[in-house]
Parts: structure tokens; sequence; C-alpha cells
């Protein structure tokens, strides 16, 4: 089983948010795709239909999700032309990703 970790709820939201004149209800929408978690989107109730949510943190994820493969596939075309100058330069040793 998973192990959990718990924490104050009052975290999640930066102070100036915390303490507003108003009362004011925010959703806490999670940003993932399969197991790779994000983090969470925070929206207030007010400012957006019900039905938006999901559809707009689903858009979030995959943004950021696409970033990701971006910083790694520019990663993997470093390590790829690193090795390929060492192997035309004569040295056989190759670096891994």
């Amino acid at each position: 089983m998973p192990s959990s970790e718990y924490f104050d709820t009052a975290e999640m939201l930066p102070d100036s948010f915390l303490y507003l004149e108003e009362r004011s209800e925010f959703l806490f929408m999670p940003l993932f795709i399969g197991n790779l978690h994000f983090g969470f989107a925070v929206f207030l109730i007010d400012a957006l239909q019900e039905n938006v949510f999901e559809s707009l943190c689903e858009q979030i994820s995959h943004s950021l999700n696409r970033q990701l493969l971006l910083d790694k596939r520019k990663k993997a075309e470093e390590v790829f032309i690193y090795n390929a100058i060492n192997v035309i330069n004569g040295h056989l040793q190759i670096m891994k990703v």
C-alpha cells in the first residue's frame, strides 16, 4: 500500500488567497497523465463552469507532459551528438543517457 502524506490544506494556496475579505470557494484539480503527477490546478469556483475544469486540467497536464518529452528528447539528442563526435574522433567511450 502506498504511503500517504498529510499536510495542512492551507499550504496549498499562497497566503494572499487565504485571507480574502469575501468568502471564496476554490476547487483543486489534480494534474496528471497515468501515474505521472504534476501537481494541482486551483480554480475559483465562481470563475468557470464545473464541466470546464476537467477539460482544462487535461489540457494543462498534456502540455506539461509534452514539455517533459521535449526535454528528454533534447537530452537524448545531446548524448547522441556527443557519442557521434567521439566515434568520429576514434574514441570508443560511449556516454549513456
